[in-house]
C-alpha cells in the first residue's frame, strides 16, 4: 500500500461481532472525509480479493470488481457483480482521527444506476448501539452491467453514502463520504439484456 491509501483491516472479533458467514476479517474503508472526522464511520467491503480500490479523490472510494472476478461473490460470469457489504463506526487506525466514545447519529444508503424501485435502493443497517468500535450486518449489491441492444455491455455501479455525527462539542462533528461499487462484464460473459 502507498502513502495514500488508507484502509483499515479490521479483526471482527475485536469489534465484538458474531455474523455467522461473515469473514474473520474486513476490509473498511474509511472514505475521504476531514482527516480528523474519516474514523467516524466506514465502509465495510469484506474481502476485496480482486477488486481495484481507488481512494485518491477527495470527491469519493470507487471500488470496481470485474463480473465473475472472485471480488464478484456469486464467482459466475452472468452480467451482474454481487458485492457485500456493511458499515463500520467509531474506526481504529485511521491516521490524524480520534473516533469519539459515541455518535450521535449514524445512516449508509444508495442506488443501484438503471434499477427501478424498490430494487435499487441500498439501504445498509448501522449499528443499534452507536457506541464504541463496531460494525453493522453484511448485505448483498447486486449491480447488473449495462447491455445494449446490439449486445454490447458496459460497467454499471451503485453510489452509496455513509453519514456519522458525532455529540455536540466535538469538532469536526460530521463524517461525510461518497462510495462507489463499479461493476466492470467480462469478457467472456453470456449474451443477455438487463432491462431497466
Amino acid at each position: 500500500m502507498d502513502a495514500s491509501t488508507r484502509w483499515v483491516v479490521v479483526a471482527l472479533a475485536v469489534l465484538g461481532i458474531g455474523l455467522g458467514s461473515s469473514p474473520a476479517s474486513a476490509l473498511v474503508l474509511p472514505g475521504n472525509g476531514p482527516e480528523e472526522s474519516d474514523c467516524y464511520i466506514g465502509l465495510d467491503i469484506g474481502s476485496a480479493t480482486g477488486a481495484v480500490i481507488d481512494d485518491t479523490s477527495k470527491k469519493k472510494v470507487t471500488v470496481t470488481c470485474t463480473d465473475g472476478d472472485p471480488c464478484d461473490l456469486d464467482g459466475a460470469c452472468n452480467d451482474a457483480c454481487e458485492f457485500n457489504v456493511g458499515v463500520c463506526i467509531n474506526l481504529a487506525g485511521v491516521t490524524g482521527c480520534t473516533a469519539p466514545a459515541t455518535l450521535d447519529k449514524a445512516s449508509a444508503k444508495g442506488k443501484v444506476k438503471g434499477v427501478k424501485g424498490e430494487q435499487g435502493k441500498v439501504v445498509i443497517e448501522v449499528p443499534q448501539l452507536l457506541e464504541g468500535s463496531v460494525c453493522g450486518a453484511f448485505i448483498d449489491v447486486n449491480i447488473p452491467v449495462k447491455v445494449k441492444k446490439n449486445g454490447d455491455k458496459k460497467s454499471n455501479k451503485a453510489g452509496l453514502k455513509t453519514a456519522a455525527t458525532a455529540p455536540k462539542g466535538t469538532k469536526p462533528r460530521k463524517d461525510n463520504d461518497k462510495f462507489e461499487l463499479i461493476c466492470e462484464p467480462c469478457a467472456a460473459s453470456a449474451s443477455g439484456a438487463f432491462l431497466d
